[in-house]
């Protein structure tokens, strides 16, 4: 995960996603994965995240989208993401490229 104040690049915002991604049947909210990654819920934070998981998609193929409560944010009903248990060797090879491609 990111720890530093730098903004962090697309590719490691996209293994951070990875990194958090539930596999399905469970998913995690927009908000959730923002908050826990970039440690913020505002408009370009959510943004940021939602264009990662875009990216990620395009490369998996899909994501397992579902409806999602969050309690402790206070959202209900939200959409949330998730890998489909097919795809996570998948995700774990493009995890090891963005890392690679990153470091």
């Amino acid at each position: 995960m990111t720890t530093s104040n730098a903004r962090p690049t697309d590719t490691e915002l996209e293994a951070d996603v990875l990194a958090l991604l539930p596999i399905a049947p469970d998913a995690a909210a927009l908000a959730d994965l923002a908050d826990g990654i970039l440690g913020r819920r505002d408009p370009v934070a959510l943004g940021r995240v939602r264009r990662a998981l875009d990216r990620i998609a395009g490369r998996l193929g899909r994501l397992h989208r579902t409806r999602v409560d969050c309690p402790d944010l206070g959202l209900y009903d939200v959409p949330g993401w998730g890998l489909r248990r097919r795809d996570r060797s998948r995700a774990h090879r493009l995890a090891d490229r963005l890392a690679a491609a990153d470091a």
